[in-house]
């Protein structure tokens, strides 16, 4: 796995697929759970498109189908490490078990109160 590399990453249960869409602009695409064994990589992609130049991360969480607090976790990892670099990072569409965990935390809040 070489997350520094544009394109595609995995991990057991987990594939990251990262497409440029503007300028300084990511959308990393998720298929797969986001746990305590996985959650690094989305924390390692995050990091790799704001080495690569990203400025704005969005995370298309559509095709995960489970999310624990691990993966809570890894997204304000993530929206800190953009944020030491002036970047921004938002959650695109949800899978609706992921919407439900996500709204419960309170995490898309308060990274768009951080904008």
């Amino acid at each position: 796995m070489n997350v520094n590399d544009p394109g595609e990453t995995s991990a057991v249960g987990l594939d990251v697929v990262s497409l440029e869409i503007g300028e300084h602009e990511v959308r990393l695409l998720l298929s797969g759970e986001v746990d305590l064994a996985t959650a690094g990589l989305v924390v390692q992609a995050v990091e790799a498109a704001a080495a690569n130049g990203a400025t704005s991360v969005e995370l298309d969480l559509s095709e995960v189908p489970f999310i624990d607090s691990s993966g809570i976790a890894a997204i304000v990892r993530s929206h800190r490490a953009l944020q030491a670099v002036d970047g921004r990072l938002t959650i695109g569409s949800k899978s609706p078990p992921v919407a439900r965990v996500i709204e419960l935390s309170g995490v898309e809040i308060a990274l768009s109160d951080h904008v």
